[in-house]
């Protein structure tokens, strides 16, 4: 049975901005900074690492929907 979520669940991640995660490898822009895709993709994992305790074996998340604001380049 799914446990129910509640408001507040909280998981973070710290991580060094590598070459393969520049706007520039991953031919978002042209800059050796964090790139949007692998910060969106770091914020996706943080989200269902969140969750993951409350889920049944088997069952899994799926993004919908994505609302954001990378507001400062992070170099490398």
């Amino acid at each position: 049975m799914i446990q129910p979520l509640t408001v507040g669940i909280k998981y973070s991640e710290k991580f060094i901005v590598l070459p393969e995660y520049t706007a520039k490898t991953l031919q978002s822009g042209g800059a050796d900074v964090l790139g949007t895709p692998a910060l969106i993709a770091k914020m996706e994992k943080c989200a269902w690492q969140s969750v993951l305790p409350f889920m049944d074996e088997g069952c899994d998340t799926v993004g919908t929907f994505i609302e954001m604001k990378h507001l400062s380049a992070s170099p490398i």
